[in-house]
């Protein structure tokens, strides 16, 4: 039996790739936010300090994985949407008044159809 939220459960293999893209923007942050501390460093701590490039890897660290902390919650944040709008379409059914789903969120799941043909290989694909 294929239901709407057989579909949802597909598209959640689909709704990671635009995570997983924003994790690309990481590392460009990262350095940004280190050759920010840089140049400031430079510019106003060059007689207290015997080297600036330590403070600086230090930011650039710190920056990275603050930034890639950002998109796990992210990350989570619509994995659980999409989690939540599965189990309301189970539990209430397709098209209830009773679903918590807007009306935004179900034209968002129907418009965007997965390549993936089965829940197991939504599963898979999320692995790699």
């Amino acid at each position: 039996r294929t239901s709407r939220a057989a579909a949802a459960r597909r598209n959640v293999a689909g709704a990671g790739e635009g995570v997983r893209g924003r994790r690309a923007t990481v590392p460009p942050q990262a350095g940004t936010c280190a050759l920010v501390c840089y140049i400031w460093l430079g510019m106003y701590f060059t007689e207290e300090t015997h080297s600036i490039t330590y403070p600086t890897l230090l930011v650039g660290i710190l920056a990275y994985n603050l930034g890639d902390i950002f998109v796990d919650v992210v990350d989570m944040v619509a994995d659980t949407l999409l989690i939540c709008f599965i189990a309301d379409e189970e539990i209430y059914g397709r098209g209830s008044s009773e679903c918590y789903a807007p009306e935004g969120l179900k034209k968002y799941i129907d418009g965007h159809k997965s390549s993936v043909s089965s829940p197991e290989m939504a599963i898979e694909s999320d692995k790699l």
